[in-house]
């Protein structure tokens, strides 16, 4: 019986959240809005991609589509607005500079110029009854990292230590995500992100994420030519606005910047 009403949950649960509400049959208060603002150098040139997915009431509800007469759109510090538009989703929302974002449902995107200077983004909804909600985020300051560097080896015992510059406010926040591969090996891949303080300085265990791999996968020991892997770390700061006060509860509008690093880690094997 409990095997028959576990299967009747889930099957309810699929069939209301695979679905998709239009945005004019939603009220504000009740719009579940995630949004994300990411600004990257390319080319010389200062960038902003944003990237926002609405649900009614939270994560777990169906998918908010906008309407006609509805949209979004975003501009950087009063500058000309641009509208976001749809895309399809299992599609990368920018060029993964950052983990964080990349591969969520976002629906709607945009990308803008900026001055590459802090500056404030307005992502602003735009309701059929010709109301304006905007949101407000702060872009963060460049991660100025300065450990380690491009030509630094370390072996898999030994911590790498990470130092970058502070920022001025301090209301931001830090993520170090991390990549560990192998080439010779039987395919050894291994990620995972940190949480860490935005204080300029961390001590990354690099055997932490080298004995999850060796967990993970076998070592193929007689295919290997070089004990060389490589570890990608990358540092992104960010800062969170909450948006409960206008949209539903745990809403919220982030910005982020990232510094990323490839060094290599010699394994003792």
């Amino acid at each position: 019986m409990k095997s028959n009403l576990t299967l009747t949950s889930l099957l309810i649960f699929l069939l209301t959240g695979c679905g998709n509400t239009d945005s004019t049959s939603v009220s504000t208060k009740h719009i579940y809005m995630k949004a994300y603002v990411y600004e990257t150098d390319e080319d010389n040139e200062s960038s902003a991609y944003i990237n926002v997915v609405m649900r009614e009431d939270s994560t777990l509800k169906p998918e908010i589509y906008l309407s006609d007469g509805e949209y979004l759109t975003a501009s950087f510090d009063g500058e000309k607005e641009v509208r976001l538009e749809e895309r399809e989703i299992g599609e990368a929302v920018w060029p993964i500079f950052s983990l964080r974002g990349v591969w969520s449902d976002f629906r709607y995107t945009a990308k803008i110029p900026t001055s590459g200077e802090i500056g404030t983004f307005t992502i602003t909804f735009h309701r059929l009854d010709g109301s304006k909600i905007p949101m407000r985020v702060e872009m963060v300051e460049r991660v100025m990292r300065s450990s380690p560097t491009v030509d630094d080896i370390f072996f898999e015992n030994q911590s790498i230590p990470l130092q970058w510059s502070l920022p001025y406010w301090r209301d931001t926040q830090m993520e170090l995500e991390t990549q560990f591969f192998c080439q010779d090996y039987t395919f050894i891949k291994e990620q995972k992100n940190y949480d860490i303080d935005d204080n300029g300085d961390y001590t990354f265990p690099t055997h932490e994420l080298v004995a999850l791999s060796n967990k993970t996968y076998e070592i193929n020991q007689y295919s290997r030519t070089s004990n060389d892997c490589n570890m990608t770390l990358n540092l992104v700061r960010y800062r969170s606005v909450p948006l409960s006060n206008k949209f539903a509860k745990s809403s919220y509008i982030e910005a982020s910047r990232s510094s990323n690093l490839n060094v290599t880690v010699k394994l003792d094997l």
